[in-house]
């Protein structure tokens, strides 16, 4: 695409189509590029406006493919230059499948299974038309699965009553933190003008400075203690009742049912030490 970009520029004939791609590509890029947060995702937008100037008629791979050399059928430089092309693009390949392979793995199981268990404690105890809360990105997912709305219009705090994320595919983010100019008395006045029945927070996202919010926890919640959640806290409103989650037994395996007494592996290892068996144990090499 860049060698097509470069040869039409300076023949100086670009023509309406070559605008419109050149345009394209560019737009594309620009609108990757903007807010300097740099994904490797983000330019899979610019690859349809790269192949189809890569593949245009005009285009100096076209053009280059059928200069004379190459219009001749020569098998050999035919053949050079499909090895050059499968050289270039065969460790891009094996290295996308084996990415792909990991992308895979990953997603076999559940990547937001705290938010999962906290979602199914607070729907077995709210009914469809409670409001909940919740407090840092990792805890939007509740939700969800917890099918309850947000209480008042401050869904996500990220961004609003905190800084924004700065990360990118080379550098990770700066630590997100609760700021004192942000709407934060809208929030508080929504919280108050229709108790959420739960909050969830996540520990990611730091409120130790936020602190309205954590006068209401300590004064019209408690936390609810047991839960098998590490990334998040979950506090229910005082007074409420409360039904508590069951947890999953554990499987006892063979190996443990196959298990003798104690007393039995006690008496067998107190009658395997004799004096006659210490004695040819000490004889042994």
């Amino acid at each position: 695409a860049a060698f097509t970009l470069v040869a039409t520029a300076r023949r100086g004939a670009l023509g309406l189509r070559g605008v419109l791609l050149g345009g394209h590509f560019w737009l594309s890029f620009a609108g990757a590029a903007l807010g300097l947060r740099f994904f490797k995702g983000y330019y899979l937008q610019v690859l349809p406006a790269a192949v189809w100037i890569a593949a245009h008629p005009d285009g100096a791979i076209v053009r280059w493919l059928r200069r004379a050399p190459f219009a001749a059928g020569s098998r050999l430089r035919s053949g050079l230059l499909i090895a050059c092309i499968a050289l270039a693009l065969v460790p891009g390949l094996i290295s996308d499948v084996g990415e792909l392979r990991a992308i895979h793995k990953t997603r076999r199981h559940a990547r937001d299974p705290d938010a999962q268990r906290i979602g199914k404690v607070i729907a077995a105890n709210t009914t469809a038309d409670e409001p909940i809360w919740v407090w840092g990105r990792w805890a939007w997912p509740v939700y969800f699965h917890a099918d309850r709305r947000a209480s008042g219009p401050f869904y996500k705090v990220l961004g609003v009553l905190t800084n924004n994320l700065t990360n990118t595919w080379r550098r990770p983010t700066e630590p997100t933190r609760f700021l004192p100019d942000s709407p934060w008395r809208e929030v508080m006045d929504a919280l108050q003008a229709a108790p959420p029945a739960f909050i969830a927070v996540s520990r990611n996202e730091d409120y130790s400075k936020f602190a309205a919010f954590n006068t209401l926890l300590r004064q019209d919640y408690e936390r609810v203690n047991g839960l098998p959640a590490r990334q998040m806290l979950l506090y229910k409103r005082k007074g409420r009742p409360w039904i508590e989650p069951v947890r999953p037994q554990r499987k006892t395996g063979t190996r443990s049912a196959k298990r003798k007494p104690k007393g039995e592996a006690s008496q067998r290892k107190a009658s395997s030490s004799t004096p006659a068996a210490d004695a040819a144990r000490k004889a042994a090499p």
